[in-house]
């Protein structure tokens, strides 16, 4: 049997950044970050939160919010970064963990991370295809199969599975 691990089995992140509805329209809700990558193995686009993988000596909440910050250019304490489980991608070959990790995001961030990357690195690709949409989008993206990456699906399942046990406590 032979198995494999990614970046010298380093903890990834996945970052469920969530953007909470102070200052904007209270009826839509929370927000969250799905940004749209390229993928190789795919040859195709997918819709995705931003991850990454770890580097040594890293934790994985400093690992999300460095990944935040690369794709995105927003930068948030690490007070802020909350790892709420941890997954791996294919038990049937990989033996890598992947920390979910439920980020909360403020308007000054956003605000902050556009400025920093509008006028000290360009405007990033990555920032270019980075999008907020609500739960009910999110849905129904996942409904209609825009959303396809495994690590995505799970992740979200993670954070709805969490949202729900909090309301029925």
């Amino acid at each position: 049997m032979h198995t494999t691990q990614v970046s010298g089995g380093r903890t990834g992140a996945v970052c469920i950044a969530r953007l909470d509805p102070t200052g904007i329209d209270e009826h839509v809700g929370a927000r969250y970050l799905i940004a749209r990558h390229w993928r190789i193995s795919t040859h195709a686009w997918g819709w995705e939160f931003p991850r990454g993988m770890g580097e040594e000596h890293e934790s994985a909440e400093e690992t999300a919010r460095r990944e935040l910050k690369e794709e995105t250019g927003i930068d948030v304490p690490v007070e802020r970064v909350n790892v709420v489980q941890h997954i791996h991608a294919d038990t049937g070959v990989l033996r890598d963990s992947i920390a979910v990790a439920e980020i909360t995001v403020t308007d000054t961030d956003i605000d902050a991370g556009w400025q920093t990357t509008k006028y000290m690195n360009g405007v990033d690709w990555e920032l270019r295809n980075a999008h907020w949409v609500d739960t009910n989008t999110l849905h129904a993206m996942i409904a209609n199969g825009e959303i396809t990456d495994g690590i995505t699906l799970a992740c979200w399942a993670i954070h709805e599975c969490r949202e729900s046990a909090v309301q029925y406590k």
